[in-house]
């Protein structure tokens, strides 16, 4: 019985964020969603710009899923570049991973006064002002929500059930990269695995391998999206699942280490898994953008276009 009472808690603290995130990126497009677009759409003229164009919109949106579609559709109109939109989503993998930072900086006091100011906003005609209020509610929920998963998780972190799995875990790194990247894929957020991820309070090297895991489920809901899109868009969907799955199968092996020295950097307190998942999407994007022309045209290659 009380496996199942946490297993509720736990989903239900999962879908309160995912539902918090979707309110986010309604609230940010219906006050902000033709600039946005314009953002991504007129911001990918140069790599700089297109990097912190997928940022920003990723910040506003708190879906780079959201933004990878998006992309996707400018690319498959050839409004934007190919080599341009695979730069952009490494910009949208930051701005991933800079919201799980920010979220985790133990901010959660602020979830009743941003819940309380995004009602009011929320009461007012203009759509900017209603917009950006219900924004703020989701970004309320969404600080609430962590709570609710760390209380949810606690039975868990006690179990020795758990501590026993976790330490079977811990010896088959490839199996939790595959767990976690479910996880992610199933929730279409790897944000929401991060966040869980966070809460349960792994060893280094375990918790880099599931982050790692979560990064590479995170593409899988964008390739889904554009299966049935023309082969431009699914090339931008299926370089960044390629990006991604090349950054888990080099960082992997030394997951260990890599935990290990993060642990020891002067990093502010926001978990080890908030700030693995922060800086290797910085070292990815550092490394992948030299390269971004060469990862296009190798997805090229691989999705040509049909006769």
């Amino acid at each position: 019985m009380d496996s199942f009472i946490v297993f509720f808690r736990l989903a239900g603290a999962v879908a309160l964020l995912l539902f918090a995130l979707r309110l986010v990126g309604k609230g940010m497009t219906d006050a902000f969603g033709v600039r946005l677009k314009m953002v991504l759409g007129l911001g990918t003229r140069t790599g700089p710009r297109a990097f912190f164009s997928g940022l920003v919109a990723t910040l506003a949106l708190q879906s780079s899923t959201a933004t990878a579609l998006m992309t996707a559709s400018f690319v498959e109109r050839d409004l934007v570049r190919g080599r341009m939109a695979q730069i952009a989503l490494l910009g949208a993998n930051v701005g991933t991973a800079l919201t799980a930072w920010i979220v985790a900086t133990g901010i959660e006091a602020l979830s009743p006064l941003l819940l309380l100011i995004g009602y009011v906003m929320r009461r007012q005609r203009l759509p900017a002002i209603s917009g950006t209020g219900l924004a703020l509610i989701g970004v309320g929920l969404m600080l609430l929500s962590l709570t609710l998963l760390n209380n949810a998780t606690s039975p868990l972190r006690d179990s020795p059930t758990m501590g026993a799995f976790l330490t079977m875990l811990d010896g088959a790194w490839p199996v939790a990269v595959v767990i976690a990247a479910a996880l992610a894929a199933v929730c279409a957020s790897s944000l929401a695995a991060i966040m869980l991820i966070l809460t349960l309070g792994l060893s280094p090297g375990l918790t880099v391998a599931m982050v790692l895991g979560a990064n590479l489920g995170g593409a899988i809901p964008p390739v889904l999206a554009t299966l049935a899109s023309r082969t431009a868009a699914r090339r931008v969907t299926a370089g960044n699942l390629v990006v991604r799955a090349l950054g888990c199968v080099a960082i992997l092996p030394f997951a260990g280490p890599v935990g290990r020295a993060l642990e020891r950097l002067p990093l502010p307190q926001t978990g080890l898994a908030v700030e693995a998942h922060l800086l290797l999407n910085i070292a990815l994007a550092a490394v992948i953008w030299p390269f971004s022309g060469l990862i296009w045209s190798a997805v090229s290659r691989l999705l040509p276009d049909k006769p």
